[in-house]
């Protein structure tokens, strides 16, 4: 659990990904969701968006990382959709990005 990451606007990143088997015809991107609070909640809300989206075949994860591995048949499928669907089951978003915003631009000055 990291409950810090109340306070972090939540933000997807993708990288491509090259997967360790043979795989032919297959098309894996990485996927970073920073700001997740919880392991069990959080992370089964990413894999439940992504698993439900059409193209994907199979959404990997290890259990306490922000990284998701997806498993695309269709490379066409655009980032911004994936992003957005992954960030419209975060929790309390428009909560936390008031959150975030507040500790970037009120902190107390340091001496």
């Amino acid at each position: 659990m990291k409950p810090g990451n109340i306070f972090v606007e939540p933000k997807v990143t993708f990288h491509n990904y090259t997967h360790t088997s043979n795989d032919s015809g297959k098309n894996y991107r990485l996927v970073t969701v920073d700001g997740l609070i919880c392991e069990s909640i959080c992370e089964n809300r990413v894999i439940a968006a992504l698993s439900s989206m059409p193209n994907i075949e199979k959404v990997y994860h290890k259990p306490g990382s922000d990284s998701f591995i997806i498993d695309i048949n269709d490379e066409t499928l655009d980032n911004k959709l994936i992003e957005s669907h992954i960030l419209s089951k975060v929790i309390m978003i428009k909560i936390r990005k008031l959150l975030s915003w507040t500790r970037k631009n009120f902190q107390p000055p340091y001496h």
